[in-house]
């Protein structure tokens, strides 16, 4: 078994806090870090994936928590009942001032973020997060490079030399403490299994799906996984997967609450619009499970793939993140911003040479690299109504007074306006790449030919100069 950094932070916030929620994916380690807090802290474990005792919760939810009486309790899987929360609530208020550690909860499904809880317990409960386990846990490293990062002393920090084999495979290994020790084979039907598992029966926990749900979600998970560490835009699922955009970004979001992939908003100074000013950047929680649906199942063929880049952000930006939920300095991983006062703010790219794009990369011949120049070539062309100037919200009218336009409703609206027409615009100018590209493909393959029409035309001609009876000597 793994030893778990996120065990003592758990057992220090049931010391302080009367309920804590202890989530993320399935098959992370929850069940097994909740034993343990049982064992250790004599607290009664109920796991509500069992169905009688389902239900008998959701029968009479108070009744249930009542005869607990003044047990504390874990309560596994919690996900599926949610209207255990309003008996949790009142008993939370309760309880004496100075009693903590009431209830533990476990979730596959981040429950309190969804449409189907309106009740999320402010003030009475701490949230825990428990991703797969960290490249550090897999190597019993105590290193917190979070914690190093912000006390800017991360070139200290010992590093062994990695080959391209050992980081490839690091990406394909993932972080699922049960796949770790499979073969092979064994590890791509546990993969099978856990993919069905999650599509069948935790999805419907968060979302009331209609129709043909499932398929959809087959065509859309993979899809995803090629774009793992690139740019998201709801757009481009809808064209290659027939979807509509917001029903795609509605089965993203229930992915994200499932804890298979993760949104990461664009950064900008500005901490008020990171989550609205720009696209944001999609990556898988665990690499593993992205390879498997993808079809890469060796080093080698990873390393020959176009999604490598990706994916290897991906495994960097999630294991910061797994680091950060242990971390002595609290940061917000979506949104930190450190600046350290004895260094200079300079640009990220100071000091560094960046390599030239290929021509692959310039035509956008993969998915990933396409959308990734789609954005640069946006950023130095750009048009639409960032480039118009203050006054060009308004009009002039006959008299040569300054007439502001019509805009119907407040900021919001006149915000989620511009947002589609950017949009639009960004669609555009990716059709008019791809149309470039294709173009000069067409272009490429029209000189091949003509140039093959002459070798041919030179053959018959030189046959033609030969006399007709030096031919049939010959």
């Amino acid at each position: 078994m793994y030893a778990r950094h996120l065990q003592s932070i758990l057992r220090e916030l049931l010391d302080d806090l009367r309920i804590v929620y202890l989530t993320g994916p399935r098959q992370a380690g929850k069940t097994t870090l909740a034993h343990l807090a049982a064992s250790e802290l004599h607290m009664e474990y109920v796991t509500l994936d069992d169905q009688a005792t389902l239900t008998a919760v959701e029968d009479d939810p108070h009744g249930f928590i009542r005869s607990l009486g003044d047990k504390r309790a874990v309560l596994d899987e919690f996900q599926y009942a949610p209207a255990l929360i309003p008996a949790i609530k009142e008993a939370s208020d309760r309880l004496a001032p100075g009693e903590r550690g009431k209830f533990l909860l476990t979730g596959s499904a981040d429950i309190f973020r969804s449409a189907r809880t309106q009740e999320a317990l402010p003030g009475h409960m701490a949230r825990v997060e428990l991703l797969p386990l960290s490249v550090a846990e897999l190597s019993d490293a105590q290193r917190n490079i979070v914690d190093h990062l912000v006390a800017g002393d991360i070139e200290d920090a010992p590093a062994a030399p990695m080959t391209r084999q050992g980081i490839a495979s690091l990406v394909l290994r993932g972080g699922y403490p049960e796949a770790q020790s499979k073969s092979r084979r064994g590890k791509q039907a546990w993969f099978s299994s856990y993919m069905e598992g999650r599509l069948y029966k935790d999805f419907e926990t968060l979302h009331d799906a209609r129709g043909d749900y499932y398929s959809k979600l087959r065509a859309l998970t993979p899809w995803l996984a090629g774009v793992s560490g690139n740019l998201l835009k709801y757009a481009n699922i809808a064209n290659d997967l027939g979807l509509d955009d917001r029903l795609s970004k509605r089965y993203v979001e229930m992915l994200e609450l499932l804890y298979i992939v993760r949104r990461v908003p664009g950064w900008t100074r500005s901490r008020a619009k990171r989550n609205a000013t720009r696209m944001p950047k999609l990556h898988y929680v665990d690499t593993g499970l992205a390879c498997h649906l993808l079809g890469l199942r060796r080093e080698r063929e990873l390393l020959a793939s176009p999604h490598y880049g990706g994916l290897l952000e991906s495994l960097v930006y999630m294991e910061c993140c797994k680091h950060a939920a242990w971390a002595d300095e609290p940061v917000e991983p979506e949104l930190a911003e450190v600046q350290r006062e004895d260094v200079p703010s300079q640009p990220p790219t100071a000091g560094i040479e960046l390599p030239q794009p290929s021509a692959r990369e310039v035509h956008g011949a993969a998915p990933e690299v396409e959308g990734h120049n789609a954005g640069e070539h946006r950023r130095r062309h750009r048009v639409g109504p960032r480039d118009q100037p203050p006054h060009a919200a308004g009009e002039q009218n006959a008299g040569g007074q300054h007439r502001q336009a019509d805009h119907r409703g407040g900021a919001p609206e006149r915000a989620t306006r511009q947002h589609h027409a950017q949009d639009r615009q960004e669609a555009r100018l990716c059709a008019q790449l791809e149309n470039e590209h294709r173009a000069q493909s067409a272009d490429e393959e029209v000189l091949r030919r003509v140039a093959k029409l002459q070798r041919v035309g030179q053959v018959v001609e030189e046959h033609r100069a030969v006399p007709i009876d030096q031919r049939h000597r010959a």
